[in-house]
């Protein structure tokens, strides 16, 4: 398990799209966090269809 710290939603969302960029067919990524830590800015970077 890799852990990303992220300072601003800005760069949340930057990390997302650097991510979806190398997404590939039948991957299942996990994100996991309480409330308010960004899962939702993270998975709005990634393609349409993804989900």
């Amino acid at each position: 398990m890799d852990t990303f710290i992220s300072n601003s939603a800005e760069e949340t969302f930057g990390l997302g799209q650097r991510w979806a960029a190398e997404l590939r067919p039948g991957w299942i990524i996990g994100l996991i966090g309480d409330l308010g830590t960004g899962k939702t800015q993270l998975s709005r970077a990634s393609p349409p269809g993804s989900e």
